[in-house]
């Protein structure tokens, strides 16, 4: 390893240091401060938000997801174990989004009043166990989350909106380029498309309002700017974020049913970008 290479290594684990340590912090105020708020969604759907009981000032994106990743992960856990009491229902499906989480389930079979009483225990059974336990409330998603390197294709061609953007942001491409590889990505979750991961950590200099008329295809591979966050497309599609460029063919497809885990991207991954190496 180069002298620079163990510089820049230091340097992003001290500022991953720093950020975790910030997320603790505003999840001990989650937990402490905030109730689950059960809607429900037709006739066989609940989605669960989180409410602040008090003037709590807005946490991060990414400390919110925390908790709901770790909501999914007893969720689950409770419905996978017979001996519990969410195996009594017919769960269907546990989808994670963007700070909520839908529970899809067989009307037929399932207690809807009982089974949101079961939700808001499970909810109280981990505030109790990540307020008591500081390890358990920053633990993972579902074990170790992966780490990805992503090489990327940066011009003209691959990256449409890359000149208009760094015009945008009173930067050159070069610049704009340097400033989002730069930066450390979190998955917050997937869904748009199969595989389509959704991610946290774009620098503030870089945030861009979504197109106003939106592409009828997008290649797969794009790597795009919409709003606070960054996205891959794991497949041709339609899309309105700002494309500044592709993923080297190494990395695809990102999606492939095939595959035993078949998303190259999951909740709380970690994902870095740099220059394609040709």
């Amino acid at each position: 390893m180069s002298k620079r290479t163990m510089v820049e290594h230091k340097q992003h684990h001290d500022s991953n240091s720093k950020r975790a340590s910030s997320t603790e912090g505003e999840l001990d105020t989650l937990f402490a401060q905030c109730d689950p708020v059960l809607i429900d969604y037709g006739e066989s759907a609940i989605v669960i938000e989180l409410h602040a009981r008090d003037s709590v000032q807005a946490a991060s994106t990414l400390a919110l997801q925390h908790v709901f990743w770790q909501l999914e992960k007893m969720i689950k856990l409770q419905f996978t174990q017979a001996s519990r009491s969410l195996q009594n229902h017919r769960l269907e499906d546990v989808v994670l989004g963007n700070q909520n989480l839908t529970l899809i389930f067989d009307p037929l079979r399932t207690d809807r009043q009982l089974l949101r009483q079961e939700l808001l225990g499970v909810w109280d059974t981990l505030r109790q166990s990540a307020l008591s336990d500081p390890s358990d409330k920053a633990s993972e998603y579902d074990g170790e989350p992966r780490r990805h390197l992503i090489e990327v294709l940066f011009n003209e061609e691959t990256g449409p909106d890359l000149a208009a953007l760094a015009a945008a942001t009173n930067n050159s491409v070069e610049t704009l380029i340097v400033q989002f590889c730069a930066a450390d990505y979190r998955v917050l979750f997937t869904g748009f498309l199969p595989g389509f991961a959704y991610m946290s950590g774009l620098p503030a200099a870089l945030v861009a309002e979504r197109r106003s008329s939106p592409r009828r295809e997008v290649p797969a591979g794009s790597i795009a700017i919409g709003g606070q966050q960054v996205g891959i497309y794991p497949q041709a599609s339609p899309g309105g974020w700002q494309i500044i460029g592709r993923v080297a063919d190494q990395h695809l497809p990102i999606f492939d049913s095939q595959r035993s885990q078949a998303s190259l991207f999951a909740a709380a991954d970690y994902v870095r970008f740099t220059l394609h190496s040709t």
